[in-house]
């Protein structure tokens, strides 16, 4: 290993410190559905609500750990995306030890596919489901340390 990696997994540590003591959010639930979600959405077009048979059903929340920090986007960013974002969107800042412990073994470079596998619905806070739109991540001596994801309120209270 080298000495860049080394630096970035203690600045990991330094940041994982920082949201464990100060507790930026309420806790924060990664929501995963357990089937897989169909490929064909016809029925969503025409209004109808499916029920997967034979396989378990329903969602899981994994709480993430430590707990991001979150705060509100602009409304000048929420322009800014171009219809993506929508007002009560939120920008969550999310430490990479949580992705790390997710994927065991995964190389670094792949480690954005997990934000976009099928089975995440989304974060939940605050019982409001937010989707992820936006994915960005930070680098600290060649080793992901955190991740920024930017996000809808699907849900109202």
């Amino acid at each position: 290993m080298s000495c860049g990696v080394n630096i970035g997994f203690g600045f990991q540590r330094l940041l994982d410190a920082q949201q464990r003591f100060v507790r930026n959010a309420h806790p924060v639930y990664l929501r995963l559905r357990n089937f897989t979600p169909p490929t064909n959405s016809m029925y969503a077009q025409l209004g109808y609500v499916i029920q997967p048979t034979g396989e378990p059903t329903g969602t899981q929340d994994l709480e993430i750990m430590p707990r991001p920090a979150v705060r509100m986007i602009s409304q000048h960013n929420i322009g800014m995306s171009q219809g993506k974002l929508r007002f009560g969107a939120r920008s969550f800042i999310i430490s990479a030890t949580f992705v790390d412990k997710m994927n065991p073994g995964v190389d670094q470079s792949a480690l954005e596919a997990f934000w976009r596998q099928p089975e995440i619905m989304g974060l939940v806070l605050d019982n409001q489901l937010f989707s992820i739109e936006q994915i960005a991540h930070e680098e600290f001596g060649g080793k992901t340390v955190l991740w920024t994801l930017d996000c809808n309120a699907n849900e109202t209270r």
